[in-house]
């Protein structure tokens, strides 16, 4: 191994990383710092398009600027960019990370949720914050994976107000005020329903924005005009209501990807 450290850590995850991050780090940290060579690094969070389509888009970046290593990995259902940047001083080396990032940005776009490695349930918040505004939700289809999401993030209390799973027809109506000819009229699933789902549960908590889910989850209950994996999203506020559809392959994971789009969609500038 020549003058290489060696680790040994136990496999159990969460005993492996509280000891890499107390103890491990720190020391190739300082090890770094003594070092002639200087090594910076970032990571960028994305979302919405494929590893490789990722992988493509930003392979050629090392060969543009010597010293850059970039890689990427998939934490379902985003996609990491780490950059590394090596040099001979640490202001080279950061000067590089920054030229690095701003390629990945002008190249990604919209696809990028953060460049801090915030995931977009952390960059929602932030957001409410900065307006000083709350939310509510009322899920459907989802069940509470929302809800349960964003109060993973410390804090979530200052803006988070409440969620209502309103599985039943006649929950939406009894907790919602959905109207009742609403659902027999357009069903559900639809954007008339999921627009007074919105606006309901808005209302009830006196919350700057109400957003609202129903979808067709399967395995059953699909038709040709509302196929499995259909998801009916809006988001209530002071400007309005706002409305979008799409469809997925439905399960765990892709009930997962649908949250995150539809986060991705209220930060973008769609939402009211």
């Amino acid at each position: 191994m020549g003058h290489c450290r060696t680790y040994f850590l136990p496999g159990v995850p969460h005993e492996m990383k509280k000891m890499f991050n107390s103890y491990v780090l720190p020391e190739l940290n300082q090890d770094n710092h003594q070092r002639h060579t200087k090594i910076v690094h970032k990571t960028i969070v994305c979302f919405g398009l494929s590893e490789s389509a990722l992988g493509d888009t930003i392979k050629d970046i090392p060969g543009i600027l010597d010293g850059v290593r970039i890689g990427t990995r998939s934490k379902f259902p985003e996609l990491h960019i780490k950059i590394y940047a090596t040099s001979h001083s640490l202001e080279n080396a950061n000067a590089l990370l920054r030229q690095a990032e701003q390629i990945c940005v002008s190249r990604l776009g919209k696809y990028i949720v953060s460049t801090t490695g915030e995931t977009i349930q952390q960059v929602v918040g932030h957001l409410l914050k900065k307006e000083n505004a709350t939310l509510a939700i009322a899920e459907s289809c989802t069940g509470g994976l929302i809800a349960h999401l964003m109060t993973q993030v410390p804090g979530s209390s200052d803006y988070f107000l409440c969620s209502a799973v309103t599985y039943a027809n006649e929950a939406k109506t009894a907790i919602l005020n959905v109207s009742h000819d609403t659902i027999q009229k357009y069903g559900a699933v639809s954007e008339k329903t999921v627009r007074e789902m919105a606006l309901g549960i808005r209302n009830k908590n006196n919350a700057s924005y109400g957003l609202a889910t129903s979808g067709i989850a399967g395995p059953g209950g699909g038709t040709p005009e509302k196929p499995v994996g259909t998801l009916c999203m809006a988001v209530a506020s002071d400007s309005g209501i706002n409305y979008q559809k799409i469809v997925l392959s439905f399960g765990t994971r892709a009930q997962k990807k649908s949250f995150l789009q539809w986060l991705q969609w209220i930060t973008s500038e769609e939402r009211c």
